[in-house]
C-alpha cells in the first residue's frame, strides 16, 4: 500500500499548484483557506487521496473537516484505514 503521508502531501501540493499559491505542503502546515484548504479544496483532496490510496473515506469526513493541520488530517486517514 502506498504511504498514507506522500499521497496527502503530493495531493496537497498538486491542489496547491492549481490554486496558484507558492508553497510546498507539509505536516506542520494549517488546513486554511490560505493553504487552498475551503469547502471545494477540502472535497478535491479527499476525492484525490481516495483515488490515489483506493479507499473510501466517507466514515471520517467529519474527521477530516475538524483537522487544524495536515499532520491530524494524515493520521485520521491512517486511522481509518488501519
Amino acid at each position: 500500500m502506498k504511504n498514507v503521508k506522500d499521497v496527502v502531501l503530493q495531493c496537497h501540493n498538486a491542489l496547491l499548484k492549481e490554486k496558484g499559491i507558492n508553497k510546498i505542503s507539509s505536516p506542520d502546515m494549517d488546513m486554511t483557506r490560505e493553504n487552498g484548504i475551503d469547502s471545494l479544496g477540502i472535497v478535491s483532496l479527499v476525492l484525490e487521496i481516495e483515488e490515489e490510496l483506493g479507499v473510501e473515506l466517507d466514515s471520517v469526513l467529519a474527521m477530516i473537516r475538524k483537522s487544524k493541520k495536515i499532520a491530524e488530517f494524515i493520521e485520521v486517514i491512517e486511522n481509518a484505514i488501519g
